[in-house]
């Protein structure tokens, strides 16, 4: 499974590559995944796209990415991030 803490524009970017415009997890090849959990750094982090500093209380996207026949899901993202609540559309 693979794991990147985001800034907020690679986390978009992120969105628009994998199709998770309107929601935080896709299935954009069969058997591989992607989530984004959205929140605020826990500590200071680089962005693993862009190396830009995201400092502690900034907006960022924890990433993850994995394969049916690899690595499984598992959650990891709140020992990284503050996890915002998912909001009703």
């Amino acid at each position: 499974m693979k794991q990147e803490i985001l800034c907020q524009h690679c986390a978009n970017e992120t969105r628009g590559i994998f199709g998770c415009v309107f929601r935080d997890e896709a299935t954009p090849y069969p058997h591989e995944h992607v989530k984004l959990v959205e929140g605020t750094a826990k500590q200071e982090y680089i962005c693993d796209l862009c190396s830009e500093d995201i400092h502690i209380g900034s907006d960022c996207v924890a990433f993850s990415a994995w394969t049916d026949y690899g690595a499984q899901y598992y959650k990891w993202e709140d020992a990284f991030i503050n996890i915002r609540e998912a909001k009703d559309v």
